[in-house]
């Protein structure tokens, strides 16, 4: 039996965003704080493995200006075999359209640049780097360290509910559909919901 991956409730995703966004400045010094609730959002929101997310480009999120509605995950920002469009959240392109004017727009590297950096557009911030600040946000907001990985289970749980299994392969970009029925696996929720809608269930 395959074992079901570790996933945020909402209560819990919202205290983590949160935290993020209590750290943000309204000028140039807050920029960090912004792209780490950037970060925190495409794997959240769009579904995105941690080095998808280090590896995107200025381009890819701003077209003329304005944050695109659809990332187009393509070539060297996504792993073999999982190219894909993914809509993006309103949240999410909220918080890209903060980025450009307040850090992207005034970069050198503009659009050719890196989106998410340390210190240089020209050098992405380390997988490892993302890490920490995302088990830091976990054990401060809601007690214990969150793999970022966490959120991207929690992202395909999110829309399991929703949707069927093959659009949640798509948005996921599995190769295999064995990949996605993890998360098919019913929760406590899912069961208790089940067994109320039953016992109120009236006679045909």
């Amino acid at each position: 039996m395959s074992r079901m991956p570790e996933v945020l409730t909402k209560e819990e995703y919202e205290s983590i965003l949160s935290f993020l966004e209590s750290k943000i400045k309204n000028d140039w010094s807050g920029w960090k704080h912004l792209r780490n609730v950037c970060m925190y959002l495409l794997m959240l929101d769009a579904g995105l493995r941690v080095g998808e997310v280090v590896s995107l480009f200025v381009k890819e999120l701003v077209l003329g200006n304005v944050p695109v509605t659809a990332l187009n995950l393509t070539g060297s920002a996504c792993e073999k075999d999982s190219e894909r469009i993914i809509p993006l959240s309103p949240r999410l392109q909220d918080v890209i359209g903060r980025m450009y004017r307040l850090l992207w727009s005034a970069v050198p590297c503009n659009y050719d640049g890196f989106a998410f950096f340390d210190e240089s557009c020209n050098s992405a911030i380390s997988i490892r780097q993302v890490q920490r600040i995302i088990t830091h946000a976990g054990l401060t907001a809601i007690g214990r360290p969150i793999r970022c990985h966490v959120l991207r289970h929690t992202f395909a749980t999110r829309l399991m509910r929703v949707t069927n299994t093959r659009v949640v392969q798509t948005l996921l970009g599995h190769k295999n559909l064995s990949s996605t029925q993890i998360y098919t696996h019913p929760n406590s929720v899912d069961l208790t919901k089940a067994i109320n809608q039953i016992s109120t269930e009236k006679e045909l």
